[in-house]
């Protein structure tokens, strides 16, 4: 029988694997695969990832692996980045595949369970362990990585509800694999927990491993698989040690496995880490439960999507003119601003600006007077910098400052956005996306014309669905569109705290906007 040949922009979910193993189970899980639709690779470039196309429930999904021999957060990125480039209508991706379980007595892991990504406290959802700058006796941990989008976090609510009420989200699905005994519980082995200070005394299995150190657990009934939400650990080496693996959770907070790929991700591609458990991130792991975690790990992931509503892309403009007129195009346009505007808004996007306390009468006049100041304000230079130590009152004269230029009578008066970096604030209040997504949403409020211009000339592609967020790439690239409209007047942007935890992401934000968008912008910046 032929298999079905879609469009590229029907395909909407991107499911990125590490291993051969991970991808077998993927295409395994597949309900329909699918052929390509030039019948052959996408060539955009010779080194292109090799993909399997199908179909899982309701929804169209690419399948990828990485490189071989290529592992670790960069090939994944690399990866990601393709996948993109490929099949732009992509909205969300899953990283699927296998970790090292952390059991405490707090969370029972066990070989074969499964471990999802869930933001916890100050994590969101995945933290990159060896990243970070090394001081005097300790290891100074930096950047922060975006959770998941809120369609996925509610498909994990969903699932869990589920379980609450069947307990069992597996057997179906797992039934179909009776044909690989590769993938076979019987196969995996026993499932031993040896104490974190005993190491393996060598070979390829712990037969030889004293008994006197094992851990004993109570059996559990039936397949015994469970879900585990919470942080996921990853870094570019392997983790085969218990007590360095004890003591890294222990200063994270409590992370629930050890992988390699995911942190790569969080931030270019908004998507959601599911583990399978194959070994306990101590000497004693071996790759005999491999296929079996591949398998749960595959088998939560389409048991996911089954309770993520369908993604029907959002009809363009263009789309609309040929099938409606032009009133009916008046109104999407309309209605498509709207929810591009509801998009890029936030809560906690003036939240640290309301709290820097009111500058007194006559702050900033003596910066107002300055050369620097006043040939900045005529566009003679773009950047302003201002640095001064911490609590020296930079973003009080920040805060001075926007009063200043919000309250100016010039004939034509220029844009004005502001974003104040708050390094112990959430997610989006210290990062790159936070800042682009809050500078954006100014600048097109205050602009309306812009924002159809925008809408108009993008053919509506940013407009985003429920519960779907923005990535980087976007934000930028729809900076970049909107840069060059007609619309598009004087802009003034002020970017307050950029030296606060890691700015890293937003010094690189800084530089792009110097060098690629923004034509004649002044910016002022402190640190």
């Amino acid at each position: 029988m032929a298999k079905r040949v879609l469009h590229r922009q029907d395909y909407k979910v991107g499911w990125i694997c590490a291993l051969p193993i991970e991808l077998a189970a993927a295409q395994e899980i597949l309900d329909e695969e699918h052929d390509y639709f030039d019948n052959e690779q996408s060539k955009t470039d010779r080194t292109a990832s090799i993909y399997t196309l199908g179909r899982v429930g309701d929804h169209n999904v690419v399948l990828a692996g990485l490189p071989a021999g290529q592992l670790g957060t960069n090939s994944a990125a690399a990866t990601a980045i393709q996948i993109q480039r490929d099949f732009p209508s992509i909205q969300f991706g899953l990283m699927v595949g296998i970790g090292g379980g952390v059991p405490s007595d707090a969370n029972d892991i066990r070989l074969g369970d499964v471990v999802v990504s869930q933001p916890q406290m100050m994590h969101g959802g995945v933290i990159q362990y060896d990243l970070g700058k090394t001081r005097p006796n300790t290891f100074e941990r930096t950047g922060f990585l975006n959770s998941p989008p809120t369609v996925l976090l509610e498909a994990v609510a969903q699932l869990q509800a589920r379980q609450f009420r069947s307990h069992e989200i597996f057997s179906k699905h797992i039934s179909g694999f009776k044909h690989l005994p590769d993938f076979s519980r019987d196969y995996a082995g026993p499932d031993r927990l040896y104490q974190s200070n005993y190491s393996h005394v060598g070979g390829p299995d712990c037969d030889n491993c004293s008994e006197e150190y094992l851990i004993k657990r109570p059996v559990r009934k039936g397949l015994g698989i469970k879900v585990h939400r919470g942080t996921i650990a990853s870094g570019n080496q392997v983790m085969r040690d218990g007590v360095e693996r004890d003591r890294l959770s222990s200063d994270l907070g409590g992370v629930l496995c050890f992988e390699m790929e995911a942190a790569g991700l969080m931030n270019r591609f908004p998507c959601l880490a599911i583990r399978g458990i194959c070994d306990y991130a101590d000497s004693h792991k071996n790759k005999r439960w491999q296929p079996y975690a591949a398998m749960t790990a595959a088998v939560y992931a389409k048991a996911l999507l089954s309770v993520v509503p369908s993604l029907e892309p959002t009809p363009t403009l263009n789309e609309f003119i040929a099938r409606r007129g032009n009133n009916e195009a008046a109104k999407i346009l309309k209605l498509n601003c709207q929810k591009l505007l509801e998009s890029l808004e936030f809560p906690e996007m003036y939240r640290r600006h309301i709290v820097i306390k009111r500058p007194c009468q006559g702050t900033g006049n003596w910066l107002f007077q300055t050369k620097e100041y006043q040939e900045w304000l005529k566009g003679t230079h773009r950047f302003l910098w201002i640095k001064g130590k911490a609590g020296a009152g930079k973003s009080v004269l920040m805060k001075r400052t926007l009063q200043e230029l919000q309250i100016r009578s010039d004939d034509e008066p220029p844009t004005v956005a502001s974003f104040f970096y708050d390094g112990s604030g959430t997610a989006l209040e210290k990062s790159g996306t936070g800042l682009l997504r809050a500078i954006l949403y100014q600048i097109f409020k205050q602009n309306r014309n812009l924002v159809e211009e925008f809408m108009t000339a993008s053919d509506s592609q940013f407009v985003k669905g429920r519960g779907l967020g923005w990535e980087l790439r976007e934000l930028m690239e729809a900076f970049e569109i909107s840069s060059k409209l007609q619309s598009w007047r004087p802009t003034i942007l002020l970017l307050d705290g950029l030296d606060e935890g890691s700015a890293e992401e937003v010094r690189a934000l800084v530089f792009f906007s110097s060098s690629r968008s923004f034509p004649s912008t002044p910016k002022i910046q402190t640190s």
